[in-house]
């Protein structure tokens, strides 16, 4: 109650102000001493009635005052917030208004002045206390004199000299007390700090106590200690909590001896334990040692064990102290590491799963201490699991366990080999502690003749089927070891990975022989360019039909190009750039020099790749050997032309006679005969136009036609093509427009006859495969690229001109033919309109002999783009870069289709490379 009391008293959130406020209430109690003493002298008639109220009033007045003070914190506005020299003022003053009126009881109340003035000596300092005792003798000395003279209760009268001697002495008293105050508040200061001290540090020490104990007991580190007596015999031990886990007691168990903690080292460490102790206890330093030690409770730890000695001044040893730390994970994962590796390297050297299993057995076995092991696989009729390989340790009724496994046949629905079948049946290891009291277990009359007790089953599993069963024993009892299990799941994944890895090498030796056969069947060899290296690499097959063993192949680009025939080097260089350019394979026909001397024909393709940015970084290739497919193509253009040179002077003939039949020169002739007449002339005006076509493209690729080169306006040129072909697309009911381009003023550098004669052509073809009613506009662009033309190397502005249909578009199954002889579009209304099929492939011999590139862009049912695209003429180009004739053989080169619409300037691809590429352009030919 008296608690709750002091709590309710005591204001609330400041420690300090409730300190304050209990100081209070403790010398309250001191006022109530006052207040009975008061209520004695009244009762005895030593104090009047109304001076004892009075007094009595004063008392408790005061010490309300002072109560509502510190409840409401006004205390704190003071120098000193205890304001306990104040209460020694307001008690003092009290008590010598009440000795002045207390007649025979005036010393009891000079008493209690000292009293008050007591409680202040262990609360003030020395120069509080004599203010206060100054004020004390003074009182005193005023109630002595006071002129109204006696004590109200009617009392003997004072004697003056009695009264003085005691305010003598109480100014003695009060100085001295005074005085000795100082000494008190200095040393209760002292003993406050030392104190706090003694607390901090005792708290500290119990903090540091904690956090080692947690410590040690997250690294699994015991400490130890023990005192030797004169005698060399132990005398007392001392433990830490986690030694007695190590060694699996509790810590109410007493330190057990030396003796007996030899008992918990593994039998096969004992003897190095007994070298150990014996060496440390001679030694002046102690020593370390790493044993396995058997835990009350089963199992096996490794610990590493420190002793340091304390030697006496007599040189006999004292004291023994030091640490015991579990290193039982780092020894499993040592061993699982080596074991890992090992069997890495097994599996690697193996040629077969069969071949790598006894050794693997061993590596496991012996690295997690297991005495006996062995192999079961599922045999071929799927019934029985067989024992194939067996492993155990040199002992006789080891090597006869194993020998009893090996060659033993279990059968899948055998009841009793419930460990076996198990981990066959879920996939998941299965453990055993002690298999000689486990009655699923089949073996355990053999098991427990060779003293086995501990088991583990390993099932190795590889793409959802158990491959093997893996089976090790052990002479102890053991716990199942997550570690273990963990490593078990290794060896299975590690297993499964060299199956999947050997079957993927099968198949991938089985690919590369069907790729070798049919590369060779097909007469194709492959190189690759290095664009940041230089290097090409080239395979077998090359070397072969160019007679280069692999020592002598033409080493890098340049040594490529110096095996090309000068007449196809700019060609070439021209082919490589546009397909470097627009980011699509690319293809031509060249002649390469043999190690012979001789020169053959071959069909060369390419195909560049890029980086993320865009940067061509490899050119990859083939190379076909096309020198027959040349020889009869040259027989047959030779026959062709031989014919069509016959044909030309009958034919000639035979459309001038009909010709005259047609007019009336024979005289008007019948319907039906006239009718007949134009159908052989129309016919033959055709076969005139084709053999006509025939010649012209033998001549062009023979080099026999000459090329007048000059500089030619484009958009007049477009103006001139568009005007002359109006006419034309007419008839199919088509409208030709030139659209504005961005090549207002632009001159190019070619043969104009030929030039118009490529448009013409582009543009009867446009308006021939258009459907009526429909447009075929006309439009120049230009564009900024690097690209190597026939003649020159070019990085600057070039100039396309765009031929637009919108006609069916051109089926993607003929793109690569679109530039060959006779090529024609099956399949469609392309074989009702009238032509040879030569015309584009004239129109891009013409455009390659000019320096410049011809290729489309179609969309089955969105209609079809060709362009021809030429270099800007600039001014200050040499004559040599403009010569165009005499004209060279054109090689054939085919470009790739352009990756951009007819309004495009650009193509990414190409302003991405055109830094990068410009020196790999150069030394391609």
């Amino acid at each position: 109650m008296s608690v709750l009391l002091i709590r309710w008293l005591t204001p609330p959130g400041d420690a300090r102000q409730a300190l304050r406020m209990r100081r209070f209430l403790t010398g309250l109690a001191g006022s109530l001493l006052v207040l009975l003493l008061l209520l004695y002298c009244v009762l005895t008639g030593l104090l009047g009635r109304d001076t004892g109220i009075f007094a009595a009033a004063l008392v408790a007045g005061g010490n309300l005052l002072f109560f509502a003070v510190f409840r409401t914190g006004l205390n704190l506005r003071f120098a000193d917030p205890s304001l306990t020299a104040y209460q020694l003022v307001v008690s003092s003053a009290t008590l010598f208004y009440v000795a002045y009126h207390a007649g025979p009881a005036r010393p009891a109340f000079l008493y209690a002045v000292l009293t008050v003035f007591l409680f202040g000596v262990f609360r003030l300092r020395t120069r509080q206390l004599l203010v206060i005792a100054l004020f004390d003798v003074l009182t005193y000395a005023v109630s002595i004199v006071w002129p109204l003279g006696g004590p109200a209760a009617g009392g003997a009268p004072v004697d003056v000299r009695l009264e003085v001697l005691l305010l003598m002495m109480m100014a003695v008293s009060l100085t001295g007390f005074s005085l000795l105050a100082g000494q008190i508040v200095a040393l209760r200061s002292n003993l406050e700090a030392r104190n706090r001290d003694l607390a901090d540090a005792e708290r500290s020490l119990k903090r540091r106590q904690s956090e080692l104990s947690e410590l040690q007991q997250l690294a699994k580190l015991g400490t130890w200690s023990r005192n030797i007596d004169g005698g060399g015999r132990e005398e007392g031990a001392f433990w830490s909590d986690v030694m007695f886990e190590l060694y699996g007691l509790t810590p109410e168990q007493p330190v057990p001896p030396r003796q007996q903690i030899r008992q918990f080292v593994h039998p096969q460490d004992r003897e190095q334990f007994d070298r150990h102790v014996d060496e440390t206890d001679r030694s002046n330093t102690g020593g370390e040692i790493e044993l396995r030690i058997l835990p009350r409770g089963g199992g096996i730890r490794w610990v590493r064990v420190q002793r340091h000695n304390v030697i006496g001044s007599d040189g006999a040893l004292q004291r023994q102290y030091g640490t015991m730390l579990d290193i039982s994970a780092a020894k499993q994962s040592e061993r699982r590491l080596t074991m890992q590796h090992a069997v890495t390297r097994v599996l690697a050297e193996a040629t077969s799963l069969g071949a790598a299993m006894p050794e693997i057995l061993r590596i496991v076995a012996e690295s997690q201490e297991w005495v006996a092991a062995a192999c079961w696989r599922i045999t071929q009729d799927g019934q029985r699991l067989r024992c194939v390989d067996v492993w155990g340790a040199d002992h006789p009724l080891l090597k006869a366990f194993s020998a009893l496994q090996s060659g033993r046949r279990v059968a899948l629905g055998e009841d009793r080999a419930g460990l076996l079948l198990t981990a066959w049946r879920t996939q998941q290891p299965n453990w055993i502690e002690d298999i000689v009291q486990d009655a699923a277990y089949g073996r355990r009359d053999a098991a427990a003749a060779a003293n086995l007790h501990g088991a583990f089953v390993l099932p190795v599993v590889a793409g959802g089927v158990v491959l093997r069963v893996l089976e090790f024993y052990s002479h102890d009892v053991r716990n199942p070891d997550p570690l273990l299990l963990e490593l078990a799941q290794s060896l299975g994944n590690q297993t499964g990975q060299f199956i999947e890895r050997r079957s993927a090498e099968a198949a991938l030796r089985q690919a590369r022989e069907h790729l070798d056969m049919a590369v060779k069947a097909s007469g194709i060899g492959f190189w690759d360019f290095s664009i940041a290296t230089g290097q090409t690499h080239y395979s077998v097959h090359v070397g072969e039909m160019l007679g280069y063993d692999a020592a002598s192949m033409p080493a890098g680009q340049a040594g490529f190009t110096g095996i090309v025939h000068p007449d196809e080097r700019a060609a070439l260089r021209a082919a490589h750039a546009a397909g470097v350019a627009h980011g699509k394979p690319y293809a031509m026909e060249l002649r390469l020099r043999l190690h012979s001397g001789g020169w053959r024909w071959f069909r060369w393709r390419a195909q560049a790749f890029y980086d993320a940015d865009g940067r061509a970084v490899r050119v990859a290739g083939s190379l076909t050997d096309i020198e027959e497919r040349k020889r009869i193509d040259r027989a047959k253009d030779e026959f062709v032309a031989t014919v069509s040179h016959e044909l030309r002077t009958p034919l000639t003939s035979i459309r001038g006679a009909l010709g005259l039949l047609d007019g009336g020169v024979a005289g008007e002739l019948p319907d039906d005969a006239k009718e007949l007449v134009r159908v052989a002339l129309s016919g033959s005006e055709r076969l005139s136009r084709l053999v006509n076509d025939v010649l012209n493209l033998a001549k062009i690729e023979a080099g026999a036609t000459a090329l007048t080169a000059s500089v030619v306006n484009l958009d007049a040129m477009i103006a001139e093509a568009v005007s002359a072909n109006q006419t034309y697309c007419s008839g199919f009911g088509v409208t030709l427009r030139a659209a504005g381009g961005g090549t207002r003023g632009a001159q190019l550098y070619a043969d104009p006859d030929r030039l118009m004669q490529v448009l013409t052509n582009l543009i009867s073809n446009a308006a021939k495969f258009s459907p009526a009613g429909s447009e075929v506009s006309v439009t120049s662009v230009t564009s900024v690229t690097s690209v190597t033309s026939v003649t020159s190397v070019t990085s600057g502005r070039r100039l396309r001109v765009n031929v637009i249909d919108h006609g069916s578009g051109i089926p993607a199954s003929f793109h690569d033919r679109i530039f060959q002889k006779f090529a024609q579009v099956d399949g469609t209304d392309a074989r009702a309109r009238q032509g040879s099929g030569l015309g584009l492939s004239i129109c891009h011999a013409l455009v390659t002999q000019m320096g410049g590139v011809i290729d489309f862009v179609s969309t089955p049912g969105g209609g079809t783009t060709f362009f021809v695209e030429f270099p800007q003429y600039d001014a200050d180009q040499t004559q040599e870069h403009r010569a165009l004739s005499p004209a060279k053989p054109v090689a054939g080169a085919v470009v790739p289709q352009a990756a951009t619409t007819a309004t495009t300037t650009a193509t990414p691809v190409a302003t991405r490379i055109a830094t990068s590429t410009a020196t790999s352009i150069q030394g391609t030919a």
